[in-house]
């Protein structure tokens, strides 16, 4: 008789140890180190990983050091993933405060993050709410599924990249949010728009964002809008393309049908976003040199099934491991 391990994530000890990180677990029950975020953080130091489960909810927290967290990403059942049979792990509000520069998220589902530092990275991670940068620099905000709004407001934000994301509504306060790189992303609505002295490039926009994009001293190409150039002023050309009938560029779109919330997304057979990104590459999430992976499974090994024998011989035991990447 074996026991089969559905679903662990696995990082090879050789990495961390090098670096005296520890790497603690955090599930559902006593099997695992802690049961709440705010827990694991509270008992780390900085530069620690936190591997997060399936199937747990495990609360809101606020961050004051520099730690890694790691999922095992979202929508594992809508997408056909082997991985697991569990929808996700759920985190609800995560803020990042003073302190907790440096800090790194990937294959996470939470409600909310806020972001009131600088040098963070938030990637395949799922938001069923916001993601808000409030006056922070060289954030990396990258292959997210944004559920509600990514926000720039309070303070000054500059230096930040943003890509190859889903963004429900794109929200500038005061155009706090400036210097900023927009590169890959599907933009669903503006309220107050995109911003000042910024970069947009290989993006799809979905809604006309007339009066609310202010688009002062900012560069667009190869962009892909639904709108008419008559309503986006502040088009010089540079290889974009408007007017687009937006039911011919997604494979589920307005109708998600049997798909997934992240794979709708995909471009449709001869989508006008094909190849029309600087370079040749695809406009949307799914284009660029960094495409958007389906569910946010992190880039780390994943051991998917683990048979290890119930009993072991004298001096052997036989384990069978499944193992793949997801660069």
């Amino acid at each position: 008789m074996s026991k089969i391990i559905t679903f662990c994530i696995a990082l090879l000890l050789c990495l961390f140890t090098a670096n005296a990180q520890q790497t603690v677990t955090l599930g559902p029950g006593d099997a695992f180190n802690y049961n709440t975020l705010q827990e694991a953080h509270d008992a780390l130091n900085a530069g620690d990983i936190i591997m997060v489960q399936q199937g747990g909810d495990y609360g809101s927290a606020t961050f004051t050091k520099p730690l890694i967290v790691l999922g095992a990403g979202y929508l594992l059942n809508e997408n056909n993933n082997s991985l697991s049979s569990n929808l996700g792990n759920s985190i609800g509000e995560v803020n990042l405060n003073d302190g907790a520069e440096g800090t790194y998220f990937s294959g996470i589902e939470a409600q909310n993050i806020f972001i009131r530092v600088s040098n963070v990275v938030i990637e395949r991670c799922r938001t069923i709410g916001d993601i808000q940068i409030l006056g922070s620099e060289n954030v990396i905000i990258s292959d997210n599924l944004i559920g509600d709004q990514l926000v720039f407001s309070l303070s000054i934000s500059t230096n930040c990249t943003v890509s190859n994301n889903y963004i429900k509504q794109l929200y500038n306060g005061n155009n706090y949010g400036s210097y900023i790189r927009f590169e890959n992303n599907i933009i669903q609505s503006f309220y107050a728009g995109i911003l000042n002295y910024s970069v947009c490039v290989n993006n799809i926009f979905l809604s006309n964002p007339g009066n609310s994009l202010n688009a002062q001293n900012s560069f667009f190409n190869h962009n892909i809008f639904t709108s008419s150039e008559e309503d986006l002023p502040f088009l010089t050309g540079n290889n974009n393309i408007t007017g687009v009938d937006v039911t011919t560029i997604f494979v589920a779109y307005p109708e998600q049908g049997e798909y997934s919330d992240d794979a709708r997304w995909q471009l449709a057979d001869g989508s006008p976003a094909s190849g029309a990104g600087e370079g040749g590459t695809d406009c949307g999430i799914f284009g660029g040199d960094n495409p958007y992976v389906l569910s946010g499974l992190p880039a780390i090994p994943l051991i998917y099934e683990l048979t290890v024998p119930q009993t072991a011989g004298q001096n052997s035991i036989n384990v069978n491991v499944k193992a793949r990447t997801n660069n």
